[in-house]
C-alpha cells in the first residue's frame, strides 16, 4: 500500500469524493474501494458522499499498520524477499554516517540475505547494535526502568 500524507487531513472537515481524491492523487475508483473495504461515510443516503476527516485519517492508519513488520533483533529487512531475515554471518559491515541528535552517529550495517544473497542495510546507533548483539548476556527489560536493557552481573 502506497504511504499517504495523513498529516494533510484535517479531522473536523468534511472531504467529498473528488477531495479524497485531488488530496492523495488517487482515482475515484480507489475511493469507492476504501468505503467498501469499511470506510465510514458521513450519511449513507445522501448526496455528495461525504466522509469526516477523523475517519477517513483512523482508516488510512489501519491500512499502513498491516502491512508494518517488527524486526526482530539482529534482523535486517531484505526488500526483495519482503521479510525480515538474519545476515549470513561474516558479511556485516558497519559505516558512520552522518550525525543523529547529540554526539550520535548514524551508523549503517550492511549485509548479504541468505534467501536471494542481495546486500540488506539497517540503520541504528553503534550502542544498540552492540546490546543486540550481546543480547544472550543480558536480563530482560522491566516495565518501567530505562530503556537500555541491565546487565547480568555474575
Amino acid at each position: 500500500m502506497k504511504k499517504y500524507a495523513l498529516n494533510r487531513i484535517k479531522m473536523r472537515y468534511s472531504y467529498t469524493y473528488s477531495e479524497i481524491e485531488t488530496l492523495f492523487g488517487v482515482s475515484g475508483d480507489t475511493v469507492k474501494f476504501w468505503v467498501r473495504s469499511g470506510l465510514e461515510r458521513l450519511d449513507t443516503q445522501s448526496l455528495p458522499r461525504l466522509v469526516l476527516g477523523k475517519n477517513l485519517k483512523t482508516f488510512l492508519q489501519k491500512q499502513q499498520q498491516k502491512y508494518k513488520l517488527k524486526l526482530e533483533p539482529n534482523h535486517f529487512y531484505c526488500v526483495r524477499c519482503r521479510a525480515g531475515v538474519l545476515p549470513v554471518s561474516g558479511t556485516v559491515q558497519e559505516s558512520i554516517r552522518n550525525k543523529l541528535g547529540k554526539n550520535k552517529r548514524l551508523v549503517m550495517y550492511q549485509g548479504t540475505c541468505p534467501r536471494c544473497q542481495k546486500t540488506i542495510c539497517r540503520y541504528g546507533s553503534r550502542l544498540e547494535w552492540q546490546c543486540q548483539k550481546l543480547s544472550p548476556m543480558f536480563l530482560p527489560k522491566q516495565k518501567g526502568l530505562n530503556e537500555l536493557p541491565l546487565f547480568r552481573v555474575s
